[in-house]
């Protein structure tokens, strides 16, 4: 969320996030932290939040005890080109 946070303030932007809570340890937690504010900020730069009415959505749910499964959707943002 606090990667996030900063994206989703704006009227014209929406980031919902949605997922059961998953504890992870401090390592986990760091690299998962730069890879959101990776796609964070490349969405902001090239991506759905780039563009009034972007929208992100991050989802995750655990696959097993020790596997979570992350899925980041950008929607409105300017068309993909091969």
């Amino acid at each position: 969320q606090a990667e996030l946070r900063p994206y989703g303030h704006e009227a014209d932007h929406v980031v919902k996030m949605e997922g059961p809570e998953v504890e992870l340890a401090p390592n986990d937690a760091l690299a998962l932290g730069l890879a959101m504010h990776e796609l964070a900020t490349n969405a902001s730069k090239y991506g759905a939040l780039s563009r009034p009415g972007g929208r992100v959505e991050v989802s995750w749910k655990k696959v097993s005890d020790k596997l979570v499964r992350i899925e980041w959707l950008e929607r409105g943002g300017p068309p993909v080109e091969p």
